[in-house]
């Protein structure tokens, strides 16, 4: 806003306060919920020309090389099940990808308001007038049109080779890999430029299909003493596993698991307060996406081994076709092996939950699993809670692939399904699985880098020569022989692993992987993990300690257990097919699977998931069943919690928390920190990102390239690349994620759920680049900072993710006189606006924001001389209100904003109307401060008067379109001297505002947890003197109160609440770097946490 806008003041000529009817009514209070998302608007509007075409950029995987090509594909060949991707336009996408952030930000009025698939495409996919074109385009080009994905965004075709290289101008080519044969498009994909506003292009023009996440070690025989011991190693494996450590190995069954990463106290009824029920997974469903049949007899013998004899949970194999005939039977040679093991660990930590089998043959062109994915999300039954997929392709070589995976994986976060990806076998390498050394330098697995997946790294155990601290060497029933939990290091077979060339006494990497006996160890093996090249950086990810400071999706986000037996340890699994007869009825001569892989890790994963999506279900009261959707932007919570930010790392915390440190099990950390090790992995000289010295055949991949030698990646405090937050303590994360989504269930007689207030501004990662914020979904769920300049009047806008700016926008100065005294929703769009006012003149201005930093002025009239702005509330209106005060009167009103109509011309000042309530009267000497103590859908009135006595007014929470809500006074107590009540928050998580002291004198914060109108407790704490609070709100948008401290010389720290205390942190941009507020400027004031949203839409389940 500009302040020459201003000259186009109108007359004043608002509705003064006063009792009676006023003049423009009010807003009815239980109006219809706002659905904000309008259908999308047809884009293709050109005539299709077929010799007027554009690039898909990507599209030629830079493995269809002349090198490779070994001549044309037949053009007569069928390709069936092909997939034209759609895409939205960018200002419904960045919509869309607003409304996925959140649906998993409790203090979001669409917390967990899930989108059937039928409601996904209504709303955010292609018009259905483009997808008619697209689908008569396709028809014309002799190509038949199968499904279309109930998104919209998915269209299914078949065809020969003739008709697909005539229609996409290309020529498909056969190619031979590494003795393996392929086809692929030996150029890029081509379409009419008038589609390309809403065709992406063909997700797949080749069958380069991903690969298992896996590493086989061979069959293990357990004799009569209960020994595990080797007796064939796999085929081909360079290093046999055991070399390092010798003897014994102690590889990991289920109960292990269950007891190295703290499952039991879930299936033992205790870990939920308040409730005894066994939490074994019990209502809920993980769905393994494959690629491959299994032998039914071989799940259920490692379900009988291993698993509890009551185990509740069901193995299906029944088809998941969509009705078309689009998922054939694989057979047994995609990959059995991976198959059979997915659905073995899906169910070790979680006994009680259904397994569903779902494995769909590739087609031509499209990947089973993801075959199975959409079949699985587009069905008529309800989809399952969560998905595992244990499948990779590098990063790089995905093409128009990447966009089916965001899609797939987005498409399931939005209807409230968990996904688990496994980051891959290959350390940092990870376009080069099962390579003798890196050629593509650092890379990542493509199919788990997207926002909406959960990416799941791989770890080893670091006990070498120490296993007798912990590990027994008999076996209990169950195959338990773990005592407890075991320190953890990155997983790494390599040469170039630290803890590898230390043992071994090399002086590095390079080094060591130039000599005869590190050659023994070359072969690109361990856990994977690193940065994308395509996905920037989620909000979620901004700010926690450790985190890189480049604007890049960061993999893994967990890790778990998934080594193959180099120091001694591997997973067990049945596989009857490999030689492993699986015969568990003779306990002196049992044969097992034994083998290593992040593909254990996602679907041991999904268990735990099932695990703490039950425990939230039970912990609320909703049975078994719950949807948790994307998980990630609760567990960087957890983990900034536990780790600090960039700024203010929790040292005390990160040192209780290193893996290193035991006994970890009894602990509260959610993650355990591992910080031994690295994922750093051969290459061959003079490739991407490797460094070698001299003449040096091999060297090691490095972020400092050929120049230095900077190991990619160190496994270091807080978040890293070589395992991400770390593994995870079942239990502590239950209970933690059951306490994260409770907010949105408190009571279902409220109509509208409490949103964070002051949100004007979008993050980063969410950029709108039209009109912003059209239907309210330019903001992210968190609380902004707005601040003002006495000098020069520039307001500046700071984007909060938790302690951490994300982004700065100076929107411009403000006329002279005038200030903001509010923010709130005045036209419920969703997005927080400025109510300023100027004593002087006593007028009146609305500032409507779009959340991209851009206002607009509406004259809202003018006000009686004496009345203040306390705040804006809803007391008994679909909209925020402005809630007056006047002391010399003794009175208190609010108003209602009506019609806000634009100026006349771009830029120009427009006109708000507006009602007035009758008045209420308070004694003249009592502060008025807003809260909702009661936790309903209407503000209360808390009062503090000269002799420190406290009364609320309750709301009765009845509304009304324009009569005085009933307020009851209660007398609640007397406050201490000294005290003054600085607003309201929920610091309990009840749903309910607590209330908020400072005592300046003493240099004491406290709080009044509050339960209606009876103080539950009081707790005191010590702030450093001259600090003061600037604002109240909820900044990383849990739905608990956060609170902005700030003092003379700027400095400022956020104080978040966790449940039962504060943490504190530094204000700090993204690289840490403190962020002070400028000499003089003001924080404009926010005093109420949270207030409730009228924008609740869809069902809180799919």
């Amino acid at each position: 806003m500009q302040t020459k806008h201003f000259m186009w003041l109108a007359a004043a000529c608002g509705l003064v306060l006063a009792g009676g009817v006023p003049a423009v009514l009010a807003t009815p209070a239980k109006a219809a919920p706002n659905i904000p998302m309008m259908a999308s608007a047809p884009l293709i509007t050109d005539t299709v020309d077929n010799n007027k075409l554009v690039q898909v950029n990507g599209s030629k995987l830079p493995v269809a090389s002349p090198k490779y090509d070994a001549g044309v594909l037949v053009s007569s060949k069928q390709l069936k099940h092909m997939t034209l991707l759609l895409k939205r336009s960018p200002d419904n996408q960045a919509r869309y990808e607003s409304y996925l952030t959140q649906l998993t930000t409790p203090s979001s009025p669409y917390f967990h308001k899930w989108l059937k698939p039928q409601d996904l495409g209504d709303k955010f996919g292609p018009s259905k007038q483009d997808i008619a074109k697209v689908t008569q385009w396709l028809t014309s080009q002799g190509l038949s049109v199968g499904s279309i994905s109930k998104s919209g965004m998915m269209v299914h075709f078949s065809g020969n080779v003739a008709a697909v290289q005539m229609a996409f101008h290309t020529q498909l080519h056969n190619y031979t890999v590494n003795g393996e044969k392929h086809f692929a498009n030996a150029s890029a994909q081509q379409i009419p430029a008038a589609l390309s506003s809403v065709v992406a292009g063909v997700a797949s023009l080749n069958n380069f299909f991903p690969k298992a996440q896996m590493k086989l070690v061979g069959t293990v025989k357990k004799n009569s003493a209960g020994h595990f011991t080797r007796v064939k190693n796999a085929p081909g494996f360079t290093n046999p596993p055991g070399a390092i450590a010798t003897g014994t190995e102690f590889d990991v069954v289920p109960a292990d698991f269950n007891t190295i990463y703290n499952v039991n106290p879930l299936w033992a009824g205790t870990a939920i307060t308040g409730s005894t029920t066994p939490i074994r997974g019990a209502g809920q469903t993980i769905a393994v996406l494959e690629r491959s049949d299994v032998l039914p007899v071989d799940i259920a013998a490692f379900r009988n081994a291993f698993l509890p004899a009551d185990a509740a949970g069901v193995v299906s194999y029944a088809s998941v076709d969509d009705g078309n005939g689009t998922c054939l039977d694989p057979g047994t040679a995609g990959g059995e092996e991976e198959a059979a093991l997915d659905a073995e660990w899906a169910g070790a930590a979680a006994p009680d939950a259904n397994i569903t089998f779902a494995a769909c043959a590739d087609s031509d062109t499209d990947f089973g699993p993801f075959i199975a994915a959409e079949n699985l999300l587009d069905g008529i039954n309800n989809p399952p809670q969560i998905m595992s997929l244990s499948y990779g392709g590098c990063e790089i070589q995905q093409g128009p692939g990447e966009e089916e995976v965001q899609e797939l994986w987005s498409e399931a976060v939005s209807d409230g399904v968990t996904v688990f990806v496994s980051t891959g076998d290959s350390g940092s390498a990870g376009c080069d699985q099962n390579e003798e050394a890196a050629a593509s330098g650092l890379a990542v697995n493509g199919l788990a880098t997207t926002p909406y997946n959960t990416a799941v790294g791989g770890t080893d155990f670091d006990d070498i020569g120490k296993t007798a601290t912990y590990w027994s060497n008999t076996n209990a029933p169950n195959g338990q022989s773990v005592l407890g939990y075991v320190p953890e290091q990155t997983w790494n077979d390599s040469c170039a692993s630290s803890v590898l060339f230390t043992l071994e006494h090399g002086s590095d990497g390079e080094v060591f992987c130039n000599t005869g006996n590190g050659q023994s160890f070359l072969g690109t093996g361990g856990g994977s993990g690193g940065a994308s090249i395509i996905f920037a950086k989620p909000s979620w990810q901004v700010g926690v300690y450790g985190s890189s400071a480049a604007n890049v999706r960061m993999i893994p986000d967990v890790s778990l257990f998934a080594a193959n037996g180099l120091y001694g340890h591997a997973l067990l699994f049945c596989d009857s097919d490999n030689g492993a007869p699986c015969d568990y009825d003779n306990p002196d001569d049992v044969f097992f699977s034994s083998a290593g892989g992040t593909s254990f890790a996602a679907p041991a994963m999904a268990g735990i998931q099932a695990l703490v999506d039950q425990a939230t279900a039970v912990a609320l009261g909703r049975g078994g069943s719950f949807y948790a959707g994307n998980v990630n932007p609760a567990m960087y919570l957890f983990g900034t919690r536990e780790y600090g930010t960039q700024g203010s790392p929790n040292a005390g915390s990160v040192a209780a928390c290193n893996s290193s440190t035991t006994p970890l099990a009894g602990n509260n950390c959610v993650f355990n920190n591992i910080t031994v090790g690295d994922i750093d992995e051969p290459c061959f000289a003079v490739t991407a990102n490797c460094f070698t010295r001299g003449q040096d055949a091999f060297g090691v991949l490095s972020l400092g390239g050929s120049g230095s030698l900077t190991p990619a990646y160190m496994a270091t405090p807080g978040y890293n690349y070589a395992t991400g937050l770390g593994s995870v303590n079942a239990t502590n994360l239950a209970v933690a994620s059951a306490n994260y989504n409770k907010l949105g269930f408190f009571d279902t007689s409220f109509e509208f759920l409490p949103t964070a207030p002051s949100d004007f501004l979008t993050s980063s990662a969410t950029q709108f680049p039209g009109d912003g914020g059209l239907d309210g979904f330019a903001v992210d769920g968190r609380t902004d900072v707005a601040m003002v300049n006495p000098t020069t009047g520039v307001l500046t806008e700071l984007g909060m993710l938790g302690s951490t700016v994300d982004k700065t926008v100076s929107v411009g100065g403000l006329p002279k006189g005038y200030r903001i005294t509010a923010i709130g929703d005045f036209n419920g769009d969703g997005i927080s606006d400025f109510a300023l006012t100027n004593p002087a003149t006593n007028e009146l201005y609305i500032l409507l924001n779009d959340g991209n930093g851009a206002t607009t002025a509406y004259d809202a009239g003018s006000y009686p001389t004496g009345w203040t702005v306390v705040g804006a509330a809803r007391v008994n209106s679909d909209l925020m209100q402005l809630v007056w005060r006047n002391n010399s009167t003794a009175q208190v009103g609010w108003w209602t904003f009506g019609t806000f109509t634009p100026g006349a011309k771009a830029g120009a000042v427009g006109t708000v109307t507006h009602a007035a309530s009758p008045l209420l009267t308070a004694a003249s000497d009592y502060t008025l401060t807003i809260a909702s103590v009661g936790g309903g859908d209407f503000a209360d009135f808390v009062w503090t008067g000269p002799n420190n006595d406290l009364y609320i007014w309750n709301n009765n929470n009845d509304g009304g379109p324009i009569g005085v809500p009933v307020f009851t006074p209660h007398y609640i107590a007397t406050f201490p001297a000294g005290w003054k009540l600085q607003g309201a928050g929920d610091v309990n998580g009840d749903g309910k505002s607590d209330l908020l002291w400072i005592n300046s004198s003493t240099n004491q914060f406290g709080w009044w947890l509050m339960n209606g109108n009876k103080i539950v407790s009081t707790t005191m704490r010590s702030i450093t003197a001259g600090y003061s609070i600037a604002t109240i709100g909820d900044f990383n948008g849990d739905g608990l109160v956060d609170i902005l401290f700030t003092n003379a010389a700027g400095n400022a720290y956020l104080w978040t609440s966790v449940g039962n205390s504060f943490q504190s942190f530094v204000l700090s941009d993204t690289t840490g770097a403190a962020v002070t507020v400028p000499a003089g400027a003001q924080v404009i004031a926010n005093r109420l946490q949270a207030v409730p949203s009228a924008n609740g839409i869809f069902t809180d389940e799919p």
